[in-house]
């Protein structure tokens, strides 16, 4: 009986959670009372400039302040891998005995059986951070750049993003406890990560301004490809670390250089051809 309460209120906890982070995504989105608050909190001056008002006959000097937002990928990314590292870390610290990233998978810190007190921090993190990635995903049309190959490129990784993002929500859900469904949902995991590395530094590599961004994304596939081969705790952690970085990267590249990556689409459509125009065709 009082295993079966410990259960429920475990399983409120979770609601709990997911409904205040809901409203909270809800708000900002549809310009409810945060919207402006996370906005002004988020805000990036652009450029400040004075002007010169005559206000009751008297000359005042005024500050005008222009605010340029941060690209959706960059909050989404930013609350994504603090709110992950944040509450792993939490899980850590609640961890009984010793913990060693040698000899302990990541996903025993959501085992209720080995860390009691720690593992539900663990799985609302991996939760919250899966949901957090959708929109941090969705934000990568930024990087619509270039040809039709690196539109493609980017969609691929987009579509890769949304499962392993789902993914992930669902590891939160089926700890280790529950072997079956966590070992599935952790393959798919791992799995969706390797194109998620791979194909934006495909369309990056073309562009300098991208190129060790891209580089860093080919070094990381491998690691990922060698923790397929050698399956081993330390591999697994290296593999997560690495691949926030890699996230951490592309939001702050992303945030950097905005200006230049929609600069580039603007000027990259394709000209439209005057109707009634005939392509003459000329024989040889």
């Amino acid at each position: 009986m009082r295993a079966c309460y410990t259960n429920v209120n475990i399983g409120l906890d979770y609601i709990y959670i997911f409904v205040f982070f809901y409203l909270v995504w809800e708000s900002f989105y549809n310009k409810y009372f945060l919207h402006e608050i996370i906005f002004k909190l988020f805000g990036k001056i652009e450029s400040v400039f004075y002007h010169k008002t005559i206000l009751k006959g008297v000359e005042v000097e005024e500050m005008s302040i222009n605010y340029k937002k941060y690209p959706l990928s960059f909050i989404a990314g930013v609350f994504a891998i603090g709110v992950f590292w944040i509450f792993t870390l939490i899980s850590w610290a609640f961890f009984p005995g010793e913990y060693n990233p040698y000899d302990n998978w990541v996903s025993n810190l959501g085992n209720q059986a080995l860390n009691p007190e720690g593992a539900i921090f663990f799985n609302i993190g991996c939760i919250i951070t899966g949901i957090l990635f959708f929109p941090f995903f969705f934000g990568l049309f930024e990087f619509y750049i270039g040809d039709s190959k690196n539109k493609i490129l980017t969609v691929l990784t987009q579509i890769a993003g949304f499962v392993s993002a789902f993914s992930m929500i669902m590891i939160g859900i089926y700890p280790e406890n529950n072997v079956e469904m966590h070992t599935f949902w952790t393959v798919i995991f791992f799995a969706s990560t390797i194109p998620i590395l791979f194909l934006p530094s495909i369309a990056l590599y073309k562009y300098s301004f991208t190129r060790k961004l891209a580089k860093y994304g080919f070094a990381a596939t491998a690691l990922n490809l060698l923790l397929c081969l050698l399956f081993l705790p330390i591999l697994e952690w290296l593999t997560i670390i690495v691949a926030f970085g890699f996230i951490g990267l592309m939001v702050m590249n992303l945030n950097n250089r905005i200006d230049k990556y929609r600069f580039i689409r603007k000027n990259m459509k394709p000209k439209k051809r005057n109707k009634g125009t005939r392509v003459r065709k000329i024989s040889t």
